[in-house]
């Protein structure tokens, strides 16, 4: 199975032979007699990283498989990783694409004490690699990262980048004062920069207050992320991305003027992308695109 850069053939309906007058927008296409449906689903398989020119490459070899085998650790490090998690490219003026993952974890605290894409997304395990085979030290093939899932039946999960600390909230609070709160985030675990990769990606807190009719008396929404404009003119606009190590603080206020019970709530989550451009994209409802990754609730009665 040829492979490409970033699928194999057999998951493509069509072969691309050539450009028509070089043009990327007018293929020259034959029907792919290898094509199958079922791998087309799975995206990216074991096979994308683990053959090359019709060989297996692992990073411990072995003599008792049914097909060649290519022992090549260098191959199957962060530089695997990286190959496509850090590509700049302009297809054209609409259609880019922008990874810079893996210059991102190349100049911090990660990579100077040895973490690699591996130590962190691929654990290190004990385990059979198949059956009848003995168990040996290996790394686990989950791939934990955003935790948001690719369908509605898969159960979220993800790795812990944000340290969250909350000043705290009284539970009693005299008219005339003050409702103040604040919340610190800092990406104190990602040797990168959160969220990262897709920059459609994004962190959402909101701030709730309500009264104890369920009236909502202020409501506060942060963005953490990249903001592009698509068209005419891909480009991005801005860039508040938490950086390693970087911590970031929300605040909160507000000012009693009766008695009576508020309800604070606060929520953060993580976004695929807006419901907007899924919909324009045409694959809105089709997979999840956020999932709450902390939700608190404080009531204050105020006399």
């Amino acid at each position: 199975m040829p492979q490409l850069s970033y699928s194999l053939q057999n998951q493509q309906e069509f072969i691309v032979k050539g450009l028509i007058n070089g043009d990327y927008k007018t293929p020259l296409k034959e029907n792919n007699p290898s094509f199958d449906k079922n791998l087309q689903l799975e995206s990216i398989t074991c096979a994308v990283c683990h053959i090359r020119d019709g060989n297996v490459i692992g990073t411990t070899g072995t003599n008792n498989a049914p097909h060649k085998t290519i022992r090549d650790v260098e191959f199957l490090s962060d530089k695997l990783c990286v190959s496509c998690h850090n590509v700049i490219d302009e297809l054209n003026p609409v259609l880019v694409c922008t990874f810079e993952t893996g210059a991102e974890w190349n100049n911090n605290w990660a990579k100077k004490e040895g973490k690699t894409c591996i130590s962190c997304h691929m654990p290190e395990s004990e385990r059979a690699i198949s059956a009848g085979m003995s168990v040996r030290k290996s790394h686990f093939h989950d791939f934990p990262g955003s935790g948001i899932p690719k369908f509605f039946d898969m159960i979220a999960r993800g790795l812990t980048s944000l340290e969250i600390e909350e000043n705290p909230v009284p539970e009693i609070l005299p008219v005339g004062e003050s409702l103040i709160y604040s919340l610190k985030l800092k990406n104190s675990l990602a040797g990168h920069s959160v969220p990262t990769g897709d920059p459609e990606r994004f962190f959402s807190i909101t701030f709730r207050l309500l009264d104890n009719s369920g009236t909502v008396l202020i409501e506060q929404d942060f963005r953490i992320g990249e903001e592009w404009q698509w068209y005419p003119v891909a480009k991005k606009l801005s860039d508040n991305n938490l950086k390693p190590m970087e911590e970031r603080i929300f605040d909160f206020k507000y000012d009693t003027i009766k008695e009576g019970v508020l309800i604070l709530s606060i929520e953060i989550s993580k976004h695929r992308m807006t419901e907007e451009n899924a919909k324009h994209n045409s694959i809105y409802g089709l997979y999840p695109l956020s999932i709450i990754i902390f939700q608190k609730e404080y009531i204050i009665k105020v006399e």
